[in-house]
């Protein structure tokens, strides 16, 4: 049909979605600021550090995988962490990542205690471990935020 060809689906739906108050998950993190904030900076790194050393809660890392955020910066270290174990599948069986993997997460945490708000480093932490299994890298343009 016409209407699929000429776009007027397309912006219907969208249209539709609009009047629904329905966003998109990019358009969800899109509205969030763009950098953490420092209790979200310092949350995110102790339990990241709690999971490498086995003292976090039964359920703080599956917070910090899928949970929700309150920055688009804390979105990407999520994404950065539920990933991890692709990036860098565990060697032993029972376990989350290799040792690479914890060495990526060590270092987040570092970073994460080092920097504050409107430090681009953790973004560009984060794409560069993406990068680094990647062939090539990978294109995180959809769900990199836009940096301002």
């Amino acid at each position: 049909p016409s209407c699929l060809t000429d776009g007027v689906l397309p912006r219907m739906l969208a249209a539709l979605r609009q009047l629904l108050g329905i966003r998109t998950h990019a358009e969800k993190i899109g509205a969030l600021p763009v950098h953490m904030g420092e209790e979200e900076r310092k949350r995110l790194a102790e339990l990241i550090e709690g999971f490498i050393d086995g003292t976090c809660g039964p359920y703080d890392w599956d917070w910090v995988m899928a949970g929700p955020k309150e920055s688009q910066e804390a979105e990407r270290v999520s994404s950065l962490c539920a990933g991890l174990d692709a990036l860098h599948p565990p060697k032993e069986k029972g376990h989350f990542t290799d040792d690479v993997g914890l060495s990526v997460l060590r270092e987040l945490v570092a970073l994460l205690r080092a920097t504050s708000a409107s430090d681009t480093r953790v973004f560009e932490f984060v794409d560069e471990a993406f990068k680094e299994v990647e062939p090539g890298g990978t294109d995180n343009s959809e769900a990199a935020p836009r940096r301002v």
